[in-house]
């Protein structure tokens, strides 16, 4: 009886670690030996899906917004934000997020052979289209 007890404690104590491992937080690379890639033209998607803020252009807001997301191992975005510091302010980093969310899935990102969890940072410019360059100076 003294046996049975004992080892259906080791038992509960091994399925206790198990749980505990599967409740852990996934380990998020910032480098990987084979980074995340979209299986999609990202040039051509920010072009074709960002809407310049009325309020920014109203008010003659240019600049550049670096958003900073995750793609999980199964290719998904997650946990996107700007981290501009300071922030641009008038919808700028609002669109800059919404389009980022609402981007296809990617490849994800491997190391040692294995899908994991990477963060990717990706910078959107907000430019006038109708700006005429400024001639250098001499």
């Amino acid at each position: 009886m003294k046996y049975i007890i004992i080892a259906l404690l080791v038992s509960l104590q091994t399925l206790n670690c198990y749980a505990q491992q599967d409740d852990a937080p996934k380990e998020r690379f910032k480098y990987v030996e084979q980074m995340p890639q979209p299986d999609f033209d990202i040039v051509e998607y920010l072009s074709s899906n960002v809407h310049y803020p009325d309020t920014a252009r109203n008010n003659n807001i240019q600049g550049r917004v670096l958003v900073q997301f995750v793609v999980t191992d199964k290719g998904t975005i997650t946990d996107v934000k700007a981290i501009n510091n300071p922030r641009l302010g008038y919808g700028l980093e609002e669109e800059a997020i919404r389009v980022i969310k609402a981007m296809p899935n990617w490849k994800p990102g491997k190391q040692n052979g294995k899908a994991v969890d990477v963060y990717y940072t990706q910078p959107i410019r907000f430019k006038f289209d109708d700006e005429k360059p400024v001639p250098e100076k001499k």
